[in-house]
């Protein structure tokens, strides 16, 4: 059987190491944009801190040998034709294959801004990236960076540019920082750190144009002020990778599959942050990018592609982040009553809807949280019981009494 795998990224590695635990002989060829083995993206601020590059190749330097796997880096995928069961990819080359994974992840959304043509505008989603902003960093003067985002990416950024001596500041459209992970009551919260520890935000507020000769100097906002820098780093979102499927397979935000990881297609598949799926929580159709979904993802699309039947049981919809020292979680809906508990240094927000936890906020702690997300994932209801969720004596057996709805301790 020939398999092809677009991408080299956690799902694809993930989906290989699944083939092969049961399937040896089948011909794998991965086709990847990016020009490298694979690697670990959430270690990337790591390497842009510490510049310790080893640490990034989690399945080994000698990966694809090691799974019999024939790679083509460095050449992208642009069509595929899933009715002649055949792809094409950018140099013209034309590949045949009995079973297809798409698992080409997201790319950075870029905003329409004048003067991006500036030399010390980066992206900051890949090895690639990482290593033309440590290049610049190397050779360039840089005193002062503005981060144009303040989601996961943006925020990782920051903190690593500020650590490493540089002036940060963050510009937010929204009205505050983390949005897909926060309210704004939490997001404030979390300004608080990251202005402690020296990094401007500036929320609601829209970088229209970067200025410089051919090196970038400042930035201007829409409001008029002027943000002097060297560095900029363009943050503002990731969207699934479509552009190669040019309509030929069913998608929504993303490519929608079935609880096989198949799409619209029975023989292609599609795993990662590519991929839109009901969350476990809110039950609700989404993407979410990030990385034990897609190791997840691909470990169950692997074991389909050969045969091996296997449901995927959703999106885990928990997301964590440290800023600095201090982490911060969430995870379900921001729908429902509050039930909140703030203390100095941490603080913890719960959303109630019919009678059950369908979202939770931690900043500064991530205490318990995950007994909280599988107390949400049972779906029981906690009517007359809210008051119970910060008792000292909550863990999991407490979580185990509540939902067996035993008297004992109520």
């Amino acid at each position: 059987m020939r398999i092809i795998i677009i991408g080299q990224g956690p799902a694809g590695t993930s989906a290989i190491e699944s083939i092969r635990s049961y399937d040896q002989e089948s011909e794998i060829t991965v086709i990847s944009g990016e020009n490298s083995i694979p690697y670990s993206p959430t270690l990337l601020p790591d390497y842009l801190l510490n510049k310790e590059k080893e640490v990034l190749f989690w399945k080994g330097k000698d990966f694809f040998s090691r799974m019999n796997v024939h790679a083509i880096l460095g050449e992208k995928a642009t069509k595929i034709f899933p009715e002649e069961n055949k792809l094409l990819t950018q140099s013209k080359k034309e590949f045949t294959y009995d079973k297809l994974l798409l698992a080409a992840g997201a790319f950075v959304t870029i905003p329409k801004i004048k003067g991006l043509d500036k030399k010390g505008i980066f992206s900051f989603k890949t090895l690639e990236d990482t290593e033309n902003i440590l290049n610049w960093l190397g050779k360039e003067r840089v005193k002062r960076a503005v981060v144009i985002g303040a989601g996961f990416i943006g925020l990782d950024a920051a903190i690593v540019l500020k650590q490493k001596g540089l002036d940060v500041k963050v510009v937010e459209i929204l009205d505050h920082v983390l949005p897909a992970m926060l309210d704004k009551e939490m997001g404030e919260h979390a300004i608080g750190i990251l202005e402690k520890k020296g990094i401007q935000i500036l929320c609601e507020e829209k970088v229209v144009e970067i200025k410089g000769k051919k090196k970038v100097n400042k930035v201007i906002l829409e409001s008029g002020k002027e943000l002097k820098c060297e560095i900029v780093i363009l943050a503002a979102g990731v969207k699934p990778n479509l552009s190669f499927i040019d309509g030929k397979l069913k998608t929504g935000r993303g490519i929608i599959v079935n609880q096989y990881l198949q799409t619209s297609i029975e023989n292609v598949f599609a795993a990662g942050d590519i991929i839109e799926f009901e969350d476990k929580i809110t039950e609700e159709r989404r993407v979410n990018a990030i990385h034990p979904n897609a190791v997840i993802q691909g470990r169950v699309a692997g074991k389909n592609i050969i045969g091996q039947r296997e449901k995927y049981s959703g999106l885990e919809g928990i997301n964590i982040i440290k800023i600095f020292d201090l982490p911060i979680v969430s995870a379900g809906a921001m729908q429902g009553n509050v039930i909140r508990k703030f203390e100095e240094g941490e603080y913890r927000k719960f959303y109630v809807k019919d009678k059950r936890i369908v979202g939770l906020q931690f900043v500064g702690s991530t205490d318990k949280a995950g007994i909280y997300y599988s107390l949400m994932g049972k779906h029981e209801s906690l009517e007359g019981k809210e008051r119970l969720i910060f008792d000292e004596r909550f863990n999991y057996g407490y979580m185990l009494t509540l939902c067996c709805k035993a008297p004992a301790l109520l």
